[in-house]
């Protein structure tokens, strides 16, 4: 086709610029230099049933409207690893069915990628044989410490376009990165009033490449009306320069309750555009 386009004089359309997690200008930049809206308590969603819930929509969801990090805590429940907010009887996922939702958005795009920050209580051997089951051990990237981070498009071209760090020590696993060890940092998260909010590290070194701003409200749970306290703009943005400014860094993940409600998205999207 192409021979016969160029013997007719005519120019064929260049193919589109690839998308790396929606933006092209991302595909170039190493992991720890793309900001990313995380969900906290990802699977504590209304629509899976879970009492109180952080989020109103379920993981498929978040993912259908540009959510790229989770934050997930695995319980152990009959035997097993589950996705529980502190007592499964108030909601419950098996992990490795849980998971399955990333499994199913991967075969539909293949120029994401998604980090998993996974608050465990369970033995480590569980949680990487939910990902085995899953058929995401595969697919997730191993990163040594103080390595340099590879760009989005090496990962996705490695076919391993998932990140999976856990705020404990790790395990076995080489893909199970220990993430307030060796990778992240965060500011604290038990703020009950925008007042509360601080930029001061809490878990991890500030020397470490990952600014993880925790930027929710408990008081003592998570409501829809505490979340449009903080979530909306011009209050999530200033935020968000304000600890990148007080730290020296720029912030990577911006973790919410309610991600529906404000303007996370938009103000995730503007920073990666800066």
């Amino acid at each position: 086709m192409l021979p016969l386009l160029l013997a007719l004089g005519c120019t064929p359309e260049p193919p589109p610029p690839r998308l790396c997690n929606g933006l092209p200008e991302l595909c170039g930049r190493r992991f720890d230099e793309v900001a990313v809206a995380m969900t906290h308590n990802a699977m504590s969603s209304e629509d899976a049933g879970f009492w109180p819930p952080n989020q109103d929509h379920g993981v498929d969801q978040q993912l259908a409207d540009g959510v790229r990090g989770f934050m997930l805590d695995v319980h152990p429940y009959e035997g097993e690893a589950w996705l529980c907010h502190g007592e499964c009887g108030l909601g419950r996922t098996r992990l490795a069915e849980g998971l399955a939702a990333y499994s199913a958005f991967f075969a539909t795009h293949p120029d994401d990628v998604l980090v998993l920050m996974l608050e465990s209580y369970v033995n480590p051997a569980w949680v990487e044989a939910a990902f085995e089951e899953a058929g995401l051990a595969q697919r997730a990237a191993v990163q040594a410490p103080d390595a340099p981070w590879p760009t989005l498009t090496e990962l996705l071209d490695g076919g391993t376009p998932l990140v999976v760090f856990t705020q404990d020590e790790g395990g076995d696993a080489p893909w199970l990165l220990a993430g307030y060890r060796d990778f992240v940092w965060d500011t604290p998260y038990a703020a009950r009033t925008p007042e509360d909010l601080s930029c001061a590290p809490l878990r991890g070194d500030p020397s470490r490449p990952i600014f993880l701003l925790n930027h929710f409200l408990s008081a003592p749970i998570a409501l829809t009306e505490l979340a449009e306290q903080v979530n909306h703009e011009p209050f999530l943005s200033d935020r968000i320069h304000q600890c990148s400014a007080q730290a020296g860094q720029r912030v990577d993940w911006v973790a919410v309750d309610f991600y529906g409600i404000g303007d996370v998205l938009a103000a995730v999207e503007r920073l990666n555009r800066e």
